[in-house]
């Protein structure tokens, strides 16, 4: 059970930094009063669609940099373990 434990925490932090980024991209390209309400132009969903096929769950890094399975190798490239804390500056370096 421990294990199970340490994966469930290990996902919520990696979740938590992923919205954490993706929440500044969106805010960043779209400005931050910008909320989904189905397609408005074609240039705010071809950019909403980008932001959310960087953060797909997929292990390609050219489709979906910012996955989980991306930032938990770029974490153990830097010494990190999955479950470890992944504070604002390690997830800034390891995306």
């Amino acid at each position: 059970m421990a294990g199970y434990k340490e994966s469930f925490k290990s996902t919520l932090i990696d979740r938590s930094g992923q919205m954490m980024l993706a929440q500044a991209f969106l805010c960043h390209y779209l400005k931050r009063s910008w909320r989904w309400t189905g397609a408005k132009s074609d240039k705010e969903d071809m950019i909403h669609r980008m932001l959310i096929k960087w953060f797909g769950d997929d292990d390609s890094s050219v489709q979906s940099p910012f996955s989980v399975h991306q930032l938990v190798k770029s974490g153990i490239s830097l010494g990190k373990k999955p479950g470890d804390w992944y504070g604002p500056s390690s997830f800034k370096t390891s995306s």
